[in-house]
């Protein structure tokens, strides 16, 4: 191994250290504070121009200019971080910003040792680098963490909450110092928590992303929300970055919506939806099962294909303006069923509103046959003699009362004649 020195000469040696730190970005100096609470640069790279726009010389001449040009809200600050280091004796770490001759603000991030010398002075070799891109950068992203139309999170690897945005206080009434540091799956419902630890280990495991998950949190209030999450994950950092959607009031609808629908196929009655040109759009089982007309040979067509022709126009005149005027109808009707026979209905018709303003009309009838009959039968009854099946007295003095109405109209006489049989 060859014993030649590295440099022939001091200068050579100091040519280079020169040549690297002016190479190396930001600035690297030296700065001491004496006793007496004066400061000064007894050394700064080239990169100090870069930075605050001024030469080194003029900088190690008068370190003022530094001071002045940093924001007035940083100023204190940053004094306050070299006294503690100063005070410690331990490593400064501090990022400010300033405001050169451009005029652009810049931000930077200092480090540095302190050392502290026989005559009292304390020196920092430190380096400066601009990290404005860097914080515009941060800034943007805690811009859109902290935007209020998801729920975002982040949470490590262990399981507990490393920062939440302030939609969670909104959502779920927890403020963030209440959800940060703890562990997520103690706000998850009992129910979901097996499948939730399973689904945040798959997530973690294999590096892949969740979408469309949904489980129960707890509210501060003891009361449940669903949320829906999406994911990602950083292995390198160790985080799941998650963004959740409030799906309670979808989840409520959707079961409101499952037991109409359940009740709406499971009903005796027959129901039938239609829009406002009065086309069906929807009809349940046992509409079909009334009038012989499948779902799809109803859908598309207007009620005119149950007219049995035993109404004139008037008639369902009467009824729509009712519907319009009040909102709905109920009466009987006679409709003809796909194999021509012809049937007594119980209708109700009913507008059907959103936001108060009529989107449809919903149908529900019955067939009223065998109450027909019995009514039929009972009328019978009730006038005949059930031995002989003569008409009997009531039938005679309904029909008497008739005629008597009758003559009194019309000015034309009756006559009663009795046999005594």
């Amino acid at each position: 191994m060859s014993s030649d020195p590295l440099f022939s000469t001091p200068g050579e040696e100091n040519a280079l250290y020169l040549e690297l730190t002016d190479g190396i970005p930001g600035a690297i100096f030296q700065y001491i504070l004496h006793p007496d609470g004066t400061d000064q640069l007894s050394y700064i790279s080239r990169g100090c121009v870069d930075l605050w726009e001024i030469e080194a010389a003029e900088l190690k001449r008068d370190p003022g200019p530094l001071w002045e040009m940093i924001l007035p809200e940083d100023v204190e600050g940053l004094a306050r971080s070299i006294r503690g280091s100063a005070e410690t004796m331990t490593f400064w770490r501090h990022e400010w910003r300033i405001k050169p001759a451009s005029g652009v603000v810049k931000w930077l991030s200092g480090t540095g040792t302190p050392k502290q010398r026989e005559n009292g002075d304390i020196c920092w070799n430190s380096v400066i680098i601009d990290v404005t891109r860097e914080r515009q950068t941060q800034e943007a992203l805690d811009s859109f963490f902290d935007q209020r139309m998801t729920m975002n999170a982040m949470v490590d690897f262990e399981g507990k909450f490393v920062r939440v945005n302030g939609l969670w206080e909104t959502k779920l009434g927890y403020r963030r110092d209440e959800l940060e540091g703890e562990v997520f799956i103690e706000f998850v419902h009992p129910e979901d928590r097996e499948k939730t630890l399973s689904e945040a280990g798959r997530v973690i495991e294999n590096s892949e992303g969740s979408s469309e998950f949904e489980n129960r949190y707890r509210h501060k209030d003891g009361s449940y929300r669903w949320l829906s999450w999406s994911s990602v994950t950083s292995p390198e950092a160790g985080l799941i970055y998650a963004v959740a959607i409030d799906v309670t009031e979808a989840r409520i609808a959707d079961d409101k919506l499952r037991q109409a629908a359940t009740v709406f196929q499971s009903t005796v009655e027959g129901v039938m939806i239609s829009d406002l040109d009065n086309r069906i759009i929807e009809v349940n089982d046992a509409f079909s099962q009334i009038t012989g007309y499948t779902e799809e040979e109803a859908i598309g067509k207007t009620p005119d294909l149950l007219d049995s022709g035993r109404h004139d126009p008037s008639f369902f005149n009467t009824i729509w303006q009712s519907v319009r005027e009040n909102g709905h109808w109920r009466g009987e009707i006679w409709s003809r069923r796909k194999d021509g026979s012809v049937f007594p209905e119980l209708v109700t018709i009913s507008t059907i509103l959103n936001k108060d303003e009529p989107v449809g009309y919903v149908t529900v009838f019955s067939d009223i046959s065998t109450l027909k009959a019995h009514q039929e039968k009972l009328d019978y009854l009730a006038h005949h003699d059930p031995l002989t099946g003569l008409p009997n007295r009531l039938l005679f003095n309904s029909r008497l009362q008739q005629s008597i109405r009758l003559s009194e109209r019309t000015g034309r006489s009756i006559a009663v004649l009795f046999i005594d049989i």
